[in-house]
């Protein structure tokens, strides 16, 4: 399932303070935490860093470089986010599996995620504006009108 949400892209690489290490940047940039296809630019796979051409700070090049691992990234994600590395892990795991899934396909796979995973990638689909899990309503009887 690729996803690509500009407008997040956008946020993350507004001024601010890099997640790392926490210095001021003028420029920052979005690092995906997953970087292979299929694109996910979601809130839960993105960290934003100082900006590497304007020399903010070190850290996007520590990252690339392996000297910043990707255990520490993925805590500090799952602390801004309020939820456990292990959730994010299954829900970005999941979103690679499916290709470009149908609203119903989407609903019967939401089933395979545990409830924590199962919020997160809710909460990232509406956020992305992806199609979204029909519900199915109980089924009504009609009384006959005599």
């Amino acid at each position: 399932m690729k996803i690509t949400n500009r407008k997040l892209r956008k946020e993350f690489a507004q001024p601010g303070h890099c997640e790392i290490c926490n210095v001021w940047c003028r420029k920052r940039e979005g690092h995906h935490l997953w970087h292979r296809t299929p694109e996910l630019t979601i809130r839960i796979n993105l960290i934003s860093l100082g900006s590497t051409q304007l020399f903010c700070c070190p850290c996007h090049h520590d990252i690339g470089i392996g000297k910043i691992p990707a255990s520490r990234v993925m805590e500090i994600v799952a602390a801004r986010e309020k939820c456990n590395p292990e959730d994010i892990r299954e829900v970005l795991y999941w979103m690679r599996r499916l290709i470009k899934p149908t609203a119903r396909q989407l609903e019967i796979a939401l089933e395979d995620l545990s409830e924590a995973a199962r919020m997160i990638a809710l909460k990232e689909l509406a956020e992305a504006g992806e199609k979204k899990p029909r519900r199915e309503k109980p089924l009504t009887r009609r009384r006959a009108v005599s």
